[in-house]
């Protein structure tokens, strides 16, 4: 039996296989949960559930990235961003960062991706959550204080999805 449905991932294509999964299920994720796709923040990270996948991702993606360009030492700019076509209503995306996640036992997800909420919609999907009036799957991420994160995540869906409030520079 195969317990996760990438991992070990080999290749590169097996890797894009595996990110084109994780920006459909995303974005299904964020259409069951706020009721519409939002704009992707251009970051998706893959995980690994072994070793030496974990190894051999490391390795394609410090060919795939400029390793200088990372953001919170994280996510790697991609040379060649990663773009995603509309497909099945799903709308196209584009990556311009890449993140490898080490192995972890509580985390069974093919991986994850960020999108953008404006202000006044993210407040009150904030405040629906505090006042437990949010639909189930939907939290704040607990573990990064000063740095809000809003989960999305479904017991059938093994990928999760984050929300981060759009600040206009």
């Amino acid at each position: 039996m195969k317990l996760y449905r990438f991992s070990p991932i080999g290749s590169e294509p097996e890797l894009l296989r595996a990110i084109r999964y994780i920006h459909r299920a995303g974005h299904t994720l964020c259409r069951e949960k706020t009721g519409k796709f939002l704009p992707v923040r251009g970051f998706i990270g893959v995980f690994c559930h072994y070793d030496r996948e974990y190894a051999y991702l490391t390795r394609l993606c410090e060919a795939m990235t400029i390793r200088a360009g990372n953001f919170n030492n994280k996510y790697f700019l991609l040379k060649n961003p990663i773009t995603i076509r509309k497909t099945q209503g799903i709308p196209q995306a584009v990556y311009t960062h890449l993140y490898i996640r080490k192995p972890d036992p509580y985390r069974a997800q093919v991986g994850d991706l960020d999108f953008f909420m404006e202000k006044n919609p993210y407040s009150e999907l904030k405040r629906d959550i505090e006042n437990r009036k949010a639909p189930g799957g939907v939290r704040m991420l607990p573990d990064h204080p000063g740095h809000e994160l809003i989960e999305l995540y479904h017991p059938d869906i093994d990928a999760c999805a984050y929300i981060q409030l759009h600040e206009h520079i």
